[in-house]
């Protein structure tokens, strides 16, 4: 693939990525609306809690589906159909085995639950029940999704769950308001998540119809290409195994050590900022096959992708700089007005909350190169050390400082600014190669924090000393103001920059686009 290819894909996934995220965050919002005004917090802190919990037992995945999407580079880039179909039969068979095995362990788990609730909660384990089923009967379909990710056509994936997101948000509102039944709340995910996850299957058919060849499927893959596959699986499982336990236990250790009220209001700031950083993530995930291409083509130069991974630190800069600035200022009297004065945190939390997110974006580069170049083994036992400092630290500051809701953050961030320096060491000395530049670029890693910290605060104070948000339209106007400050900052920080120029011929290019 030349060059040129490689950016419009990457432009048009990162485009679709962004455009798709933001309407699935606006849907998000009305339907969480909808949600606290009819069934209050402690529902909503079931909903977070057995999300979460879910998304633990997803670790039986153990990487397998990143291995699979790397696996579909090479034999794409070639064409080879054969290898093509022969790895989505094994994926098939793999994804439906981990479903079943999700399920059992899923039940198993049901006398526990009350252990997390402290209440009780009538049909609590019906409502756990419905949760179950959605991610098992995800298992079975939405494999079919990864080649499309791979092909990079992940735009196709990505209006097909906007489309039935808006179905699903519609319906689900609807029966908030006329019947208040979560139970009916949860039967319509179920039913809109799989008829999206059937139609793609469809999609995909018809796109590649190879993949159902009977004479290729009946052949084994080549135990060359199973063993690759296997050693990006295994590789991938410290990593998911970390990246569970660091994403998905916040909600469980607020819920036992905490409450689950205080988890229904955590969740409020979780849903901003996880909006937020799905935005980045959708566009760095839509480029990952672009990348992933670049370092398969051996006629790609060390330095040029060097100058991609720099300018991919730069663009994450320029997002997160505006984000976490205007964050810092807006979070808490938008949960005043949107969900009420009672759901809102501490300003400490919030602070925490901003420096946590704006860790987690600068990870989206690093993450990406690092799936692109199958350096998951690599990985793992950074993402063990960081799954177990994070574990350890969250309940120190909980048990033995009494922090709250505030240590649970802190316990992420210091795990994050303990292990995760070891991620742009990773895709500089075993992707791209160049060792020499890790020093340089870790030192940057660090002043942009530092810088982005300082200008959240300075902005947060000044436009809280001089402006007061108590209406909408109040939350309008300051929006606006903190914004053009945001980005006044940054030109006057940043501005110097050579890749500052890059940043403003790339928007020029996706405006003419």
């Amino acid at each position: 693939m030349n060059k040129k290819s490689r950016l419009y894909n990457s432009v048009k996934n990162s485009f679709a990525g962004s455009f798709t995220q933001l309407i699935i965050i606006i849907l998000g919002f009305i339907s969480q609306t909808i949600f606290i005004k009819t069934l209050g917090a402690t529902y909503l802190g079931i909903k977070g809690l057995f999300t979460n919990i879910l998304s633990v037992l997803s670790f039986t995945d153990l990487g397998i589906g990143t291995a699979f999407t790397f696996s579909f580079y090479k034999p794409l880039a070639e064409n080879d159909e054969k290898t093509i179909a022969q790895i989505m039969r094994l994926f098939k068979k793999v994804y439906e085995g981990i479903g079943i095995i999700i399920g059992i362990i899923g039940i198993a788990i049901i006398p526990f639950i009350h252990y997390f609730t402290h209440i009780h909660i009538k049909y609590l384990y019906v409502y756990y029940l419905l949760f179950l089923l959605n991610t098992v009967l995800s298992y079975f379909f939405t494999y079919k999704r990864t080649i499309l990710d791979a092909d990079q056509l992940s735009y196709i994936n990505l209006f097909n769950q906007t489309l039935f997101k808006l179905i699903q948000v519609i319906a689900q509102c609807l029966v908030l308001i006329v019947y208040k039944s979560f139970i009916g709340f949860l039967l319509i995910q179920i039913i809109t998540n799989l008829a999206s996850n059937i139609l793609i299957s469809i999609e995909v058919d018809k796109k590649y119809p190879f993949i159902n060849n009977k004479k290729f499927i009946k052949e084994k893959l080549p135990s060359t290409k199973l063993l690759e596959i296997m050693k990006h699986a295994m590789g991938t499982i410290g990593q998911k195994i970390g990246t569970i336990i660091v994403n998905n236990t916040d909600n469980m250790l607020i819920s036992y050590f905490i409450g689950l009220s205080v988890v229904g209001i955590y969740s409020n700031y979780i849903l901003i900022t996880s909006s937020l950083s799905g935005i980045l993530n959708k566009a760095f995930q839509s480029i990952a096959s672009s990348v992933g291409n670049l370092s398969i083509e051996k006629n790609e130069n060390l330095d040029y992708q060097f100058e991609v991974f720099e300018k991919s630190i730069y663009i994450v800069l320029f997002c997160v700089f505006i984000c976490s600035t205007c964050l810092m200022t807006l979070v808490n009297p938008f949960i005043k007005l949107w969900a009420g004065p009672n759901y809102r945190m501490p300003i400490f939390t919030v602070v925490l909350l901003v420096i946590n997110f704006t860790i987690t974006g600068f990870r989206a580069v690093f993450q990406t190169f690092i799936t692109a170049y199958g350096l998951y083994v690599k990985d793992g036992k950074k993402a063990v050390v960081e799954a177990i400092l994070n574990f350890v630290f969250s309940i120190a500051y909980i048990k033995l400082f009494n922090m709250g809701v505030s240590g649970v953050i802190l316990g992420t961030i210091t795990s994050n600014i303990l292990a995760n320096w070891y991620e742009p060491y990773i895709v500089l000395k075993y992707g791209i190669k160049i060792q020499s530049r890790i020093k340089k670029i870790i030192i940057k890693l660090v002043s942009y924090l530092i810088i982005i910290c300082i200008s959240m605060l300075s902005e947060y104070i000044l436009i809280n000393k001089y402006f007061a948000i108590n209406n909408f339209i109040d939350l309008i106007l300051i929006s606006i103001l903190t914004l053009f400050v945001s980005l006044v900052l940054f030109v006057l920080i940043f501005g110097w920059n050579k890749n500052f120029r890059f940043i403003i011929s790339l928007v020029k290019r996706i405006v003419k686009k």
